[in-house]
Protein backbone atom coordinates (compact mmCIF):
# COMPACT_ATOMS: atom_id res chain seq x y z
CA UNK A 1 0.00 0.00 0.00
CA UNK A 2 1.23 3.49 -0.68
CA UNK A 3 1.52 6.04 2.09
CA UNK A 4 -0.97 8.25 0.25
CA UNK A 5 -3.94 6.00 0.90
CA UNK A 6 -5.42 2.65 -0.03
CA UNK A 7 -8.54 1.01 -1.34
CA UNK A 8 -10.17 -1.42 0.99
CA UNK A 9 -12.95 -3.91 1.46
CA UNK A 10 -13.12 -4.18 5.28
CA UNK A 11 -14.36 -7.76 5.46
CA UNK A 12 -11.64 -8.86 3.05
CA UNK A 13 -8.63 -6.97 4.32
CA UNK A 14 -9.57 -6.43 7.99
CA UNK A 15 -7.64 -3.17 7.80
CA UNK A 16 -8.54 0.04 9.59
CA UNK A 17 -10.87 2.03 7.36
CA UNK A 18 -13.13 5.06 7.85
CA UNK A 19 -15.64 4.15 10.54
CA UNK A 20 -13.34 1.46 11.96
CA UNK A 21 -10.84 3.72 13.75
CA UNK A 22 -11.81 2.27 17.12
CA UNK A 23 -10.76 -1.19 16.03
CA UNK A 24 -12.68 -4.27 14.95
CA UNK A 25 -15.27 -5.83 17.22
CA UNK A 26 -15.46 -9.62 17.66
CA UNK A 27 -18.48 -9.49 15.34
CA UNK A 28 -16.44 -7.72 12.66
CA UNK A 29 -13.65 -10.28 12.93
CA UNK A 30 -16.09 -13.19 12.77
CA UNK A 31 -17.66 -11.63 9.68
CA UNK A 32 -14.24 -11.41 8.03
CA UNK A 33 -13.42 -15.02 8.86
CA UNK A 34 -16.76 -16.16 7.52
CA UNK A 35 -16.09 -14.24 4.31
CA UNK A 36 -12.78 -16.00 3.77
CA UNK A 37 -14.27 -19.44 4.46
CA UNK A 38 -17.35 -19.04 2.29
CA UNK A 39 -16.20 -16.90 -0.63
CA UNK A 40 -15.07 -18.36 -3.95
CA UNK A 41 -12.02 -17.23 -5.90
CA UNK A 42 -14.24 -15.49 -8.48
CA UNK A 43 -16.03 -13.59 -5.72
CA UNK A 44 -12.72 -12.54 -4.16
CA UNK A 45 -11.50 -11.26 -7.51
CA UNK A 46 -14.79 -9.41 -7.92
CA UNK A 47 -14.24 -7.69 -4.57
CA UNK A 48 -10.70 -6.77 -5.57
CA UNK A 49 -12.08 -5.12 -8.71
CA UNK A 50 -14.57 -3.28 -6.50
CA UNK A 51 -11.69 -2.09 -4.32
CA UNK A 52 -9.91 -0.80 -7.42
CA UNK A 53 -13.06 0.99 -8.49
CA UNK A 54 -13.31 2.56 -5.05
CA UNK A 55 -9.71 3.75 -5.24
CA UNK A 56 -10.47 5.41 -8.56
CA UNK A 57 -13.28 7.40 -6.97
CA UNK A 58 -10.72 8.97 -4.60
CA UNK A 59 -8.27 9.92 -7.32
CA UNK A 60 -8.44 12.18 -10.34
CA UNK A 61 -7.10 10.50 -13.45
CA UNK A 62 -6.03 12.83 -16.26
CA UNK A 63 -4.48 11.02 -19.20
CA UNK A 64 -1.39 9.23 -17.94
CA UNK A 65 -1.10 11.40 -14.85
CA UNK A 66 -2.38 10.45 -11.42
CA UNK A 67 -3.17 13.35 -9.11
CA UNK A 68 -4.80 13.75 -5.77
CA UNK A 69 -5.61 16.94 -3.94
CA UNK A 70 -2.46 18.20 -2.27
CA UNK A 71 -0.45 15.10 -3.14
CA UNK A 72 2.24 14.51 -5.79
CA UNK A 73 2.03 12.20 -8.73
CA UNK A 74 2.69 8.63 -7.66
CA UNK A 75 1.85 4.96 -7.68
CA UNK A 76 -1.14 3.53 -5.85
CA UNK A 77 -0.92 0.02 -4.45
CA UNK A 78 -3.51 -2.57 -3.54
CA UNK A 79 -2.85 -5.60 -1.36
CA UNK A 80 -4.98 -8.67 -0.79
CA UNK A 81 -4.69 -12.08 0.81
CA UNK A 82 -5.73 -15.30 -0.93
CA UNK A 83 -5.27 -18.77 0.49
CA UNK A 84 -3.32 -17.35 3.42
CA UNK A 85 -0.67 -15.75 1.23
CA UNK A 86 -0.24 -12.15 0.23
CA UNK A 87 -0.10 -10.68 -3.23
CA UNK A 88 0.84 -7.08 -3.83
CA UNK A 89 -0.56 -5.30 -6.84
CA UNK A 90 1.44 -2.15 -7.45
CA UNK A 91 -0.80 -0.20 -9.75
CA UNK A 92 -0.38 2.90 -11.89
CA UNK A 93 -3.78 4.34 -12.67
CA UNK A 94 -5.81 4.45 -14.82
CA UNK A 95 -4.64 1.06 -16.14
CA UNK A 96 -4.24 -1.17 -13.12
CA UNK A 97 -1.35 -3.55 -13.77
CA UNK A 98 0.19 -6.05 -11.41
CA UNK A 99 3.88 -5.32 -10.98
CA UNK A 100 4.83 -7.59 -8.11
CA UNK A 101 5.56 -11.28 -8.25
CA UNK A 102 3.89 -13.95 -6.18
CA UNK A 103 4.82 -17.03 -4.23
CA UNK A 104 2.13 -18.64 -2.16
CA UNK A 105 -1.54 -19.56 -2.30
CA UNK A 106 -2.16 -22.41 -4.67
CA UNK A 107 1.42 -23.59 -5.20
CA UNK A 108 2.14 -27.30 -4.93
CA UNK A 109 2.89 -28.47 -1.42
CA UNK A 110 6.48 -29.74 -1.58
CA UNK A 111 6.60 -31.31 1.90
CA UNK A 112 6.47 -35.12 2.00
CA UNK A 113 3.22 -36.20 3.61
CA UNK A 114 1.63 -32.82 2.83
CA UNK A 115 -1.46 -32.19 0.76
CA UNK A 116 -1.69 -33.39 -2.80
CA UNK A 117 0.16 -30.95 -5.09
CA UNK A 118 -2.34 -28.65 -6.74
CA UNK A 119 -2.62 -25.21 -8.21
CA UNK A 120 -6.40 -25.15 -8.26
CA UNK A 121 -6.53 -22.55 -5.43
CA UNK A 122 -4.54 -20.06 -7.47
CA UNK A 123 -6.63 -17.12 -8.77
CA UNK A 124 -7.33 -17.02 -12.48
CA UNK A 125 -3.88 -16.28 -13.89
CA UNK A 126 -5.38 -15.22 -17.21
CA UNK A 127 -7.49 -12.52 -15.56
CA UNK A 128 -6.47 -9.02 -16.71
CA UNK A 129 -5.72 -7.88 -13.16
CA UNK A 130 -2.88 -10.39 -12.99
CA UNK A 131 -1.04 -9.44 -16.15
CA UNK A 132 2.20 -8.96 -14.19
CA UNK A 133 1.68 -11.45 -11.40
CA UNK A 134 4.32 -14.19 -11.43
CA UNK A 135 4.17 -17.61 -9.81
CA UNK A 136 7.20 -19.05 -8.03
CA UNK A 137 6.48 -22.77 -7.82
CA UNK A 138 8.59 -25.19 -5.79
CA UNK A 139 9.13 -28.78 -6.94
CA UNK A 140 11.27 -31.77 -5.94
CA UNK A 141 13.21 -33.47 -8.76
CA UNK A 142 13.22 -36.82 -6.97
CA UNK A 143 9.45 -37.33 -6.98
CA UNK A 144 8.65 -36.86 -10.68
CA UNK A 145 10.27 -37.56 -14.01
CA UNK A 146 12.00 -34.66 -15.76
CA UNK A 147 9.85 -35.22 -18.84
CA UNK A 148 6.64 -34.83 -16.83
CA UNK A 149 8.05 -31.80 -15.00
CA UNK A 150 8.91 -30.16 -18.32
CA UNK A 151 5.39 -30.66 -19.69
CA UNK A 152 3.79 -29.30 -16.52
CA UNK A 153 6.05 -26.24 -16.41
CA UNK A 154 5.69 -25.48 -20.11
CA UNK A 155 1.89 -25.77 -19.90
CA UNK A 156 1.73 -23.41 -16.91
CA UNK A 157 4.07 -21.04 -18.75
CA UNK A 158 1.80 -21.03 -21.80
CA UNK A 159 -1.37 -20.52 -19.75
CA UNK A 160 0.18 -17.65 -17.80
CA UNK A 161 1.84 -16.11 -20.86
CA UNK A 162 5.35 -16.58 -19.52
CA UNK A 163 4.91 -15.90 -15.82
CA UNK A 164 5.98 -19.11 -14.07
CA UNK A 165 9.24 -19.25 -12.06
CA UNK A 166 10.54 -22.52 -10.62
CA UNK A 167 12.28 -23.25 -7.33
CA UNK A 168 14.23 -26.52 -7.36
CA UNK A 169 14.09 -28.26 -3.94
CA UNK A 170 16.45 -31.21 -3.58
CA UNK A 171 15.50 -31.96 0.04
CA UNK A 172 17.65 -32.22 3.15
CA UNK A 173 16.27 -35.04 5.34
CA UNK A 174 16.67 -38.72 4.45
CA UNK A 175 13.90 -39.86 6.83
CA UNK A 176 11.50 -37.26 5.52
CA UNK A 177 12.22 -38.10 1.89
CA UNK A 178 11.76 -41.81 2.56
CA UNK A 179 8.08 -41.05 3.12
CA UNK A 180 7.90 -40.22 -0.58
CA UNK A 181 9.82 -43.33 -1.57
CA UNK A 182 13.16 -41.56 -1.99
CA UNK A 183 16.03 -43.62 -0.55
CA UNK A 184 19.11 -41.59 -1.42
CA UNK A 185 21.77 -40.06 0.78
CA UNK A 186 22.73 -36.37 0.70
CA UNK A 187 25.21 -36.40 -2.18
CA UNK A 188 23.16 -38.90 -4.18
CA UNK A 189 20.20 -36.54 -4.08
CA UNK A 190 22.30 -33.79 -5.63
CA UNK A 191 23.58 -36.25 -8.24
CA UNK A 192 19.94 -36.93 -9.14
CA UNK A 193 19.18 -33.20 -9.24
CA UNK A 194 22.11 -32.67 -11.61
CA UNK A 195 20.84 -35.40 -13.94
CA UNK A 196 17.27 -34.12 -13.69
CA UNK A 197 18.22 -30.56 -14.63
CA UNK A 198 20.47 -31.75 -17.45
CA UNK A 199 17.49 -33.51 -19.02
CA UNK A 200 14.99 -30.78 -18.08
CA UNK A 201 16.99 -27.91 -19.58
CA UNK A 202 17.67 -29.82 -22.80
CA UNK A 203 13.99 -30.68 -23.26
CA UNK A 204 12.95 -27.09 -22.57
CA UNK A 205 15.28 -25.90 -25.33
CA UNK A 206 13.63 -28.19 -27.87
CA UNK A 207 16.16 -31.04 -27.96
CA UNK A 208 15.23 -34.68 -28.34
CA UNK A 209 16.87 -36.29 -25.34
CA UNK A 210 18.23 -39.75 -24.71
CA UNK A 211 20.00 -39.91 -21.36
CA UNK A 212 21.39 -42.85 -19.43
CA UNK A 213 22.52 -41.74 -15.99
CA UNK A 214 23.11 -43.31 -12.62
CA UNK A 215 19.67 -42.26 -11.34
CA UNK A 216 17.62 -41.23 -14.38
CA UNK A 217 17.08 -42.62 -17.84
CA UNK A 218 15.01 -41.30 -20.76
CA UNK A 219 14.92 -42.36 -24.38
CA UNK A 220 13.78 -40.17 -27.26
CA UNK A 221 12.13 -37.64 -24.93
CA UNK A 222 10.77 -34.52 -26.63
CA UNK A 223 8.71 -31.53 -25.51
CA UNK A 224 5.95 -30.96 -28.07
CA UNK A 225 4.71 -27.59 -26.82
CA UNK A 226 7.54 -25.24 -25.81
CA UNK A 227 7.34 -22.62 -23.05
CA UNK A 228 6.75 -18.93 -23.69
CA UNK A 229 9.94 -17.92 -21.87
CA UNK A 230 13.17 -18.62 -23.70
CA UNK A 231 15.16 -20.69 -23.25
CA UNK A 232 12.97 -21.74 -20.28
CA UNK A 233 11.40 -20.34 -17.08
CA UNK A 234 13.86 -18.97 -14.52
CA UNK A 235 15.27 -21.61 -12.16
CA UNK A 236 15.75 -20.79 -8.46
CA UNK A 237 17.68 -23.02 -6.09
CA UNK A 238 19.18 -22.96 -2.60
CA UNK A 239 21.75 -25.12 -0.86
CA UNK A 240 24.95 -24.54 1.09
CA UNK A 241 26.85 -27.82 0.74
CA UNK A 242 29.62 -28.28 -1.81
CA UNK A 243 27.38 -30.65 -3.78
CA UNK A 244 24.60 -28.03 -3.86
CA UNK A 245 26.92 -25.24 -4.98
CA UNK A 246 28.14 -27.37 -7.87
CA UNK A 247 24.55 -27.91 -9.05
CA UNK A 248 23.81 -24.21 -8.73
CA UNK A 249 26.87 -23.25 -10.74
CA UNK A 250 26.04 -25.70 -13.51
CA UNK A 251 22.28 -25.21 -13.91
CA UNK A 252 20.67 -22.45 -11.85
CA UNK A 253 19.70 -18.89 -12.81
CA UNK A 254 19.13 -17.46 -9.30
CA UNK A 255 20.99 -18.88 -6.31
CA UNK A 256 19.19 -18.33 -2.99
CA UNK A 257 20.80 -18.12 0.43
CA UNK A 258 19.07 -17.89 3.78
CA UNK A 259 19.58 -14.67 5.71
CA UNK A 260 23.11 -15.01 6.96
CA UNK A 261 25.27 -12.02 8.02
CA UNK A 262 26.62 -10.00 5.09
CA UNK A 263 30.18 -11.32 5.38
CA UNK A 264 28.98 -14.93 5.13
CA UNK A 265 26.67 -14.07 2.23
CA UNK A 266 29.58 -12.37 0.43
CA UNK A 267 31.66 -15.54 0.77
CA UNK A 268 28.86 -17.66 -0.69
CA UNK A 269 28.36 -15.30 -3.60
CA UNK A 270 32.07 -15.31 -4.38
CA UNK A 271 32.23 -19.10 -4.32
CA UNK A 272 29.18 -19.62 -6.53
CA UNK A 273 30.41 -16.98 -8.98
CA UNK A 274 33.75 -18.74 -9.24
CA UNK A 275 32.16 -22.16 -9.78
CA UNK A 276 29.75 -20.73 -12.35
CA UNK A 277 32.61 -19.02 -14.21
CA UNK A 278 34.36 -22.39 -14.44
CA UNK A 279 31.20 -23.62 -16.21
CA UNK A 280 31.18 -20.58 -18.48
CA UNK A 281 28.05 -19.25 -16.81
CA UNK A 282 26.84 -16.35 -14.65
CA UNK A 283 24.34 -16.60 -11.79
CA UNK A 284 22.09 -14.06 -10.09
CA UNK A 285 21.61 -14.05 -6.31
CA UNK A 286 18.71 -13.81 -3.89
CA UNK A 287 18.20 -13.95 -0.14
CA UNK A 288 15.39 -15.50 1.92
CA UNK A 289 14.58 -13.92 5.29
CA UNK A 290 11.83 -12.46 7.44
CA UNK A 291 11.26 -8.79 8.19
CA UNK A 292 9.99 -6.86 11.22
CA UNK A 293 9.58 -3.16 10.46
CA UNK A 294 7.88 -0.52 12.59
CA UNK A 295 7.76 3.27 12.66
CA UNK A 296 10.67 3.36 15.15
CA UNK A 297 13.58 1.06 15.90
CA UNK A 298 12.39 0.53 19.48
CA UNK A 299 8.94 -0.54 18.32
CA UNK A 300 10.51 -2.99 15.86
CA UNK A 301 12.67 -4.63 18.52
CA UNK A 302 9.71 -4.76 20.89
CA UNK A 303 7.74 -6.59 18.20
CA UNK A 304 10.60 -9.04 17.66
CA UNK A 305 10.86 -9.82 21.35
CA UNK A 306 7.09 -10.20 21.65
CA UNK A 307 7.19 -12.76 18.85
CA UNK A 308 9.13 -15.21 21.04
CA UNK A 309 8.02 -14.12 24.49
CA UNK A 310 6.12 -17.36 25.11
CA UNK A 311 8.80 -19.67 23.70
CA UNK A 312 10.33 -21.48 26.67
CA UNK A 313 13.79 -23.01 27.01
CA UNK A 314 12.46 -26.56 26.67
CA UNK A 315 10.89 -25.77 23.31
CA UNK A 316 14.11 -24.14 22.11
CA UNK A 317 16.19 -27.13 23.24
CA UNK A 318 13.88 -29.58 21.47
CA UNK A 319 14.01 -27.56 18.26
CA UNK A 320 17.80 -27.24 18.42
CA UNK A 321 18.12 -31.00 18.89
CA UNK A 322 15.94 -31.52 15.83
CA UNK A 323 18.05 -29.11 13.80
CA UNK A 324 21.21 -30.98 14.82
CA UNK A 325 19.82 -34.14 13.21
CA UNK A 326 19.26 -32.43 9.86
CA UNK A 327 21.51 -33.28 6.94
CA UNK A 328 21.06 -29.78 5.53
CA UNK A 329 24.24 -27.70 5.55
CA UNK A 330 22.11 -24.57 5.33
CA UNK A 331 20.16 -25.60 8.44
CA UNK A 332 23.42 -26.26 10.28
CA UNK A 333 24.62 -22.77 9.40
CA UNK A 334 21.31 -21.25 10.55
CA UNK A 335 21.45 -23.08 13.89
CA UNK A 336 25.04 -21.99 14.47
CA UNK A 337 23.95 -18.36 14.38
CA UNK A 338 22.25 -18.73 17.77
CA UNK A 339 23.27 -22.20 19.09
CA UNK A 340 19.94 -22.51 20.85
CA UNK A 341 20.70 -19.51 23.08
CA UNK A 342 18.18 -16.69 23.22
CA UNK A 343 20.80 -14.18 24.39
CA UNK A 344 22.59 -11.95 21.87
CA UNK A 345 20.25 -12.79 18.99
CA UNK A 346 21.28 -9.71 17.01
CA UNK A 347 23.99 -11.55 15.09
CA UNK A 348 24.75 -8.63 12.77
CA UNK A 349 23.43 -5.06 12.83
CA UNK A 350 19.62 -5.34 12.64
CA UNK A 351 19.81 -9.04 11.70
CA UNK A 352 17.93 -11.07 14.32
CA UNK A 353 18.15 -14.85 14.72
CA UNK A 354 15.18 -15.19 17.07
CA UNK A 355 12.92 -16.80 14.48
CA UNK A 356 15.44 -19.62 14.02
CA UNK A 357 15.29 -20.61 17.69
CA UNK A 358 12.28 -22.80 16.87
CA UNK A 359 11.69 -22.48 13.12
CA UNK A 360 13.58 -24.59 10.64
CA UNK A 361 14.82 -23.14 7.39
CA UNK A 362 15.03 -19.37 7.07
CA UNK A 363 15.58 -18.27 10.66
CA UNK A 364 16.62 -14.63 10.56
CA UNK A 365 14.82 -11.32 10.20
CA UNK A 366 15.73 -7.75 9.39
CA UNK A 367 14.51 -5.64 12.32
CA UNK A 368 14.28 -1.87 12.48
CA UNK A 369 12.63 1.32 11.35
CA UNK A 370 11.90 1.81 7.63
CA UNK A 371 15.11 3.70 6.85
CA UNK A 372 17.25 1.09 8.61
CA UNK A 373 15.60 -1.92 6.96
CA UNK A 374 15.97 -0.29 3.54
CA UNK A 375 19.63 0.49 4.27
CA UNK A 376 20.33 -3.13 5.27
CA UNK A 377 18.67 -4.33 2.07
CA UNK A 378 20.90 -2.04 0.06
CA UNK A 379 23.95 -3.46 1.86
CA UNK A 380 22.99 -6.92 0.64
CA UNK A 381 22.27 -5.49 -2.81
CA UNK A 382 25.79 -4.09 -2.94
CA UNK A 383 27.09 -7.61 -2.37
CA UNK A 384 25.21 -8.81 -5.45
CA UNK A 385 21.76 -9.70 -4.08
CA UNK A 386 19.00 -8.54 -6.43
CA UNK A 387 16.13 -10.69 -5.16
CA UNK A 388 14.56 -10.59 -1.68
CA UNK A 389 12.19 -13.33 -0.51
CA UNK A 390 10.46 -11.86 2.53
CA UNK A 391 7.84 -13.05 4.99
CA UNK A 392 6.57 -11.93 8.38
CA UNK A 393 4.41 -12.80 11.36
CA UNK A 394 1.50 -12.29 10.87
CA UNK A 395 2.26 -12.32 7.19
CA UNK A 396 -0.52 -10.07 5.89
CA UNK A 397 0.09 -7.28 8.39
CA UNK A 398 3.86 -7.34 7.87
CA UNK A 399 3.38 -7.25 4.12
CA UNK A 400 1.36 -4.06 4.46
CA UNK A 401 4.02 -2.52 6.71
CA UNK A 402 6.80 -3.28 4.26
CA UNK A 403 4.88 -1.74 1.37
CA UNK A 404 3.77 1.30 3.35
CA UNK A 405 6.96 1.95 5.33
CA UNK A 406 9.92 0.46 3.44
CA UNK A 407 8.99 0.83 -0.24
CA UNK A 408 9.23 4.66 -0.15
CA UNK A 409 12.91 4.31 0.85
CA UNK A 410 13.82 1.95 -2.01
CA UNK A 411 14.56 2.79 -5.66
CA UNK A 412 11.45 0.99 -6.91
CA UNK A 413 10.50 1.17 -10.55
CA UNK A 414 7.57 -0.33 -12.38
CA UNK A 415 8.98 -3.06 -14.64
CA UNK A 416 7.70 -4.05 -18.04
CA UNK A 417 5.78 -7.29 -18.45
CA UNK A 418 7.78 -10.37 -17.49
CA UNK A 419 10.48 -11.33 -19.94
CA UNK A 420 12.53 -14.55 -20.01
CA UNK A 421 15.00 -14.87 -17.13
CA UNK A 422 13.68 -11.69 -15.45
CA UNK A 423 11.82 -11.30 -12.19
CA UNK A 424 10.01 -8.22 -10.94
CA UNK A 425 9.40 -9.23 -7.32
CA UNK A 426 8.08 -11.78 -4.84
CA UNK A 427 6.78 -11.43 -1.32
CA UNK A 428 5.91 -14.55 0.66
CA UNK A 429 6.83 -17.78 2.28
CA UNK A 430 9.36 -19.67 0.25
CA UNK A 431 8.30 -17.99 -0.62
CA UNK A 432 8.49 -14.86 -3.31
CA UNK A 433 11.39 -12.81 -3.33
CA UNK A 434 11.16 -9.19 -4.15
CA UNK A 435 13.46 -7.84 -6.81
CA UNK A 436 13.09 -4.38 -5.36
CA UNK A 437 16.43 -2.85 -5.95
CA UNK A 438 17.50 -3.39 -9.53
CA UNK A 439 14.77 -3.20 -12.18
CA UNK A 440 15.42 -5.74 -14.89
CA UNK A 441 16.30 -4.58 -18.44
CA UNK A 442 13.59 -4.80 -21.03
Amino acid sequence: MSTTGYAYAPTLFQRTAPGYEGGYTPEDIQQGRGYKEQTTADEILSDIKAAIAYLRTLLNVQGDALTRSGLPLGIGSIGFCFGGHVVYLAATLPDIKVTASFYGGGIPNSTPGGGEPTITRTPDIKNPITERLRFLVAFRPAIMSPSLAVRMAATFDQISNGRIILNVVTGGDTKELAKDGIFLDHDQRYELTDEFLTIWRSLMQGDEVTFNGRHLKVQGAKLQFPPVQKPYPTLYFGGSSDAALQVAAKHIDVYLTWGEPPDQVAQKIAKVRQLAAEQGRTVRFGIRMHVIVRETTQKAWDAANELIQYVNDQTIAAAHQRFAQSESEGQRRMAQLHNGNRKNLEISPNLWAGVGLVRGGAGTALVGDPETVAARMLEYANLGIDTFVFSGYPHLEEAYRVAELVFPHLPLQTPALALPQQVASTFSEFVTKTDLLKPQPV
